[in-house]
Order: structure tokens, then C-alpha cells, then sequence
């Protein structure tokens, strides 16, 4: 009956092992997804493009302009293969000001519908206001350029909404794991940095 009894144990002992160990390596081997759109104000190209290309991105990023610069093309040449979803996710450890800028582009979106456009000249000037103490008149230079109204964009920035957007990004990013910039997920594959997306894309345009 002892022997019955520690036989028992024994194999229960290795079923919860097991089952322990296999879930730690699914855990481990299974990708984080990513296939949330973003609003339609923050896409880019052609909304039924089979290629779905979601970015994780911080404005003060020097990898994140250049991959910028690429995808700009990228929709340039093939209008109609690729669409774009831009999503903030600011490193302020290292970028002090990125949260702000992401806050005050996204009222850019959100006010104006001209989200790209201010991006595209903050991404071009990260140099002179990443670290700038003066970054709010320098946000507002940058938004007269776009000829986007300052106003508009000021109060939006000192209200909370936009905010809250841009904090659902980051959540959202912090569960997936996402630690750096640029981070993609391409029909939900993650590759992180230039180099991964490219070899993706590749993969994804050959289909």
C-alpha cells in the first residue's frame, strides 16, 4: 500500500513538473503580437494594404527618424502595398522632452488632422529641442511651419486627453515587452529595428 502510495506522488510530482516546464517554454517561445490599429489620423498609406506595418516610436529617437525617413518612402514608391500605424512610445529616460513632444503632436492628429506633418518636422529637428529647456516655443515654431493653428494645438496640450492617449500607446508597448525604438510589428510579427523590418518586409512583399 506504501509503495502504491509513493508511486502516486511520484508520478504526480512529474505530471505538475512537466506541465510547469512546458508552460515556461511556450511562455518564452511565443512572440508578442501586435495588430491594434491606430487612429485613422496616425495611418499612412493605403488603409486595405495587405502589409500592415505597426511602429512603436519615440519623436527624439536619431533610429526612429531615419526608419521615418524609410517609410516615407517605403509609401512614396508603393502607395498602395504597405499602411502605416504610428504609435507612441517615448523613452523619457534618455529623451526628457518626448513625452511632451508625442502630447503636443498627437493634439496636431487629433485638432488638425495633420499628424504626419508635424512629426515629420520634429523627427527632422530632434537635435535642437531634445534637450532644449525652451522646447515650448521651439514645439510652436515647429507648428507654424506645419501651418497648423498654435492655439488649437496649446490648449490641447494643456488639457488631458491627448495625454491619455498617448499613455494608452505606451501601455500597450509595455506589455508587448517593447524596450527600444524602433520597435514594428509587421502582420503581427515583431522585429525590432531597421534591419529586422527590412528582412520582414522582404519576407511579406514576396508573398
Amino acid at each position: 500500500m506504501r509503495k502504491i502510495l509513493a508511486v502516486k506522488l511520484i508520478l504526480g510530482f512529474v505530471i505538475i513538473f512537466t506541465t510547469t516546464v512546458i508552460i515556461l517554454l511556450l511562455t518564452k517561445t511565443i512572440a508578442p503580437i501586435d495588430n491594434l490599429p491606430s487612429p485613422d489620423y496616425r495611418i499612412k498609406g493605403n488603409k486595405n494594404a495587405k502589409i500592415m506595418i505597426i511602429e512603436y516610436t519615440d519623436l527624439n529617437c536619431p533610429a526612429c527618424a531615419n526608419m521615418n525617413n524609410y517609410l516615407n518612402d517605403l509609401i512614396k514608391y508603393f502607395p498602395n502595398d504597405f499602411q502605416v500605424h504610428f504609435k507612441h512610445y517615448p523613452l523619457e529616460r534618455i529623451h526628457p522632452y518626448s513625452l511632451k513632444a508625442a502630447v503636443w503632436v498627437e493634439c496636431a492628429g487629433v485638432e488638425e488632422n495633420k499628424f504626419f506633418e508635424l512629426a515629420d518636422i520634429f523627427f527632422k529637428n530632434q537635435k535642437e529641442w531634445w534637450n532644449n529647456k525652451d522646447y515650448i516655443n521651439l514645439f510652436e515654431k515647429y507648428t507654424k511651419e506645419a501651418n497648423i493653428d498654435v492655439k488649437k494645438i496649446r490648449d490641447c496640450f494643456n488639457s488631458s486627453k491627448t495625454l491619455e492617449s498617448v499613455k494608452k500607446d505606451i501601455e500597450r508597448g509595455d506589455k508587448l515587452g517593447i524596450d527600444s525604438t524602433p520597435t514594428f510589428f509587421v502582420n503581427g510579427q515583431m522585429a525590432v529595428g531597421g534591419m529586422e523590418l527590412i528582412e520582414i518586409l522582404k519576407k511579406e512583399k514576396s508573398k
